[in-house]
């Protein structure tokens, strides 16, 4: 069992990260999604499947999906000896990840965190960023993306908006989003406009998105006046959701602005975070249809 001290949210902006490695590559998962590591068990193939799925597995009585890092990054494993089954929670799932050795926790601060524009190793649609450790590159999986192209193959699509309610008094409200992973903040932009939200500016870290609330509330005016609601992600480069929050809700010129936190980790441990930070609703992905139930009551 991996120790959980989880990230700081007073003071300094840090991630704790589980590293582990794929082929010859560096990659890191956040400590909180992990439940445990294991040894390879017997996987049970399933016909038809998607080629990232390498069957099930029972672990302590749940059958549980394998995926292979291996598969979705196109890399061969450096050591059959050394590989290792993770077993994580996500988007209110548990999933199995094959990779090949995993190491020690990692502490590191938000703002060492690139974007994926600063990649280029060709597996960079499946990284949400990356950072150095020792001389060498760490990479970031957008674990969202890899089950949502997983579960597309399959027809399903957990993002999709399917009850549009009142659309007309959506029109004129004014959304910030700020998400790290390409794929799902295009996918909110256009499901909330889908919805009828046609005022959204989309950001891909919390440094971005709070440079640019400031902007508007430099010559002494209020964020209210710009901007209607702001919807983030918790984990995210430079800054996290949870110092984006802290930082609107300690200010009195933005306090009265709502803040919904949108990630793939609200556990009642992040739930009680966020409400430290002041976050005004905690939504786990991908449940987008409550987002917008809970977006539509805090600005009706």
């Amino acid at each position: 069992m991996i120790a959980k001290k989880g990230p700081i949210v007073k003071g300094e902006n840090l991630l704790e990260l589980v590293k582990f490695e794929v082929g010859s590559n560096l990659f890191g998962i956040n400590v909180m999604k992990v439940r445990e590591v294991i040894e390879p068990v017997p996987i049970t193939n399933i016909p038809h499947s998607h080629p990232y799925v390498e069957g099930m597995v029972t672990v302590r009585g749940e059958v549980l999906p394998v995926i292979s890092l291996f598969s979705v990054y196109g890399l061969e494993p450096a050591n059959q000896l050394d590989e290792k089954f993770m077993i994580a929670e996500m988007n209110q799932k548990k999933l199995v990840f094959r990779c090949d050795a995993v190491y020690q926790i990692h502490r590191v601060s938000w703002k060492q965190i690139d974007g994926p524009e600063a990649i280029n190793h060709g597996f960079e649609s499946y990284i949400t960023g990356m950072f150095e450790l020792d001389d060498k590159l760490v990479f970031l999986p957008d674990f969202e993306k890899i089950v949502c192209d997983i579960e597309a193959d399959n027809g399903y699509n957990a993002y999709q908006v399917h009850e549009r309610g009142n659309r007309k008094i959506r029109v004129d409200k004014r959304l910030i989003v700020v998400e790290d992973s390409p794929f799902l903040r295009n996918m909110l932009e256009t499901e909330l406009t889908n919805a009828g939200y046609h005022t959204i500016q989309c950001f891909k870290d919390g440094e971005e998105a709070y440079r640019h609330m400031m902007s508007f509330i430099s010559e002494g005016s209020m964020l209210h006046e710009y901007v209607d609601l702001v919807i983030t992600d918790i984990e995210m480069p430079k800054l996290d959701g949870f110092h984006l929050t802290n930082q609107l809700k300690e200010d009195p010129r933005c306090a009265n602005v709502p803040v919904v936190i949108f990630s793939s980790l609200i556990t009642e441990e992040m739930k009680y975070r966020g409400q430290k930070v002041g976050a005004d609703e905690q939504i786990s992905k991908p449940e987008i249809n409550l987002l917008i139930d809970k977006v539509d009551t805090l600005l009706m």
